[in-house]
């Protein structure tokens, strides 16, 4: 099998960024995925790292 972890299906898969998102409880940011109306981290298992699974898009300012 081999591989390149582009285009991954799962909460940990990976793919090209759409955008940057900011954890709504700490701040952290991440490169993310547009996935069922929200954002999606990608390189990680779908969260935060304080647990929170909810981001919203960093604006630029």
């Amino acid at each position: 099998m081999g591989g390149n972890a582009t285009n991954q299906e799962g909460p940990d898969g990976g793919g090209e960024p759409q955008a940057l998102g900011k954890c709504t409880e700490c701040g952290s940011t991440y490169p993310v995925q547009h996935e069922d109306g929200g954002l999606r981290p990608i390189g990680v298992t779908g969260t935060c790292e304080c647990g929170n699974d909810e981001f919203e898009p960093v604006s630029d300012t």
